[in-house]
């Protein structure tokens, strides 16, 4: 299998910017048997996606949390020295609100190891998951939280947090992601 191919603006795909405003996330542990890329690869991009879909444990699926409309923000960016390079991938999103069953799962989310899916915007022509993380490299979560302002007088905003998630494995995950509550 070649490591190169030609790219053409034509032919590409995914091109619309932007991620649904859901995320959907995973205990590692609650996933049961992971799907993989395939492991002869015949095809470029054939080490990045996963047809398969992954085995929760019994009671177990993907939690939502839906998102502040615009607020998904997908980068990836280099990391190491020349010859040792690696592309770290970093998902930014935005929970609306400040009550105590959010802040827990904020708590919670900072040190459980944990997956997450993203959406693409073009959900309806585009029917894959960017899934970030897996069992052997889980997301890590930064979150900060903006009480925002309450000014009468000017533009005022919402309370949320800003949780950005990075890890060094992105997927295509074509399969079915269980969310079953």
């Amino acid at each position: 299998m070649p490591n190169y191919g030609n790219i053409a603006n034509s032919t590409q795909t995914g091109k619309d910017g932007g991620y649904k405003n859901n995320l959907w996330f995973a205990e590692v542990a609650d996933i049961t048997t992971w799907a993989r890329p395939i492991a002869v690869p015949v095809v470029l991009g054939d080490k990045v996606k996963i047809i398969t879909a992954h085995v929760f444990a019994s009671g177990k699926s993907a939690f939502s949390w839906e998102l502040k409309i615009g607020s998904v923000q997908h980068t990836t960016e280099t990391q190491g020295d020349v010859g040792a390079r690696e592309l770290v991938h970093v998902a930014r999103v935005e929970v609306l609100g400040d009550n105590a069953a959010t802040l827990e799962q904020m708590v919670n989310a900072l040190n459980d190891n944990k997956v997450i899916w993203l959406k693409d915007a073009d959900c309806l022509t585009t029917d894959a998951y960017t899934q970030l993380g897996d069992d052997c490299n889980p997301v890590s979560a930064q979150v900060t939280f903006d009480s925002k302002t309450n000014n009468p007088e000017g533009t005022s905003g919402q309370k949320s947090y800003i949780v950005e998630f990075r890890t060094k494995k992105k997927f295509f995950y074509t399969a079915v992601l269980d969310v079953t509550p």
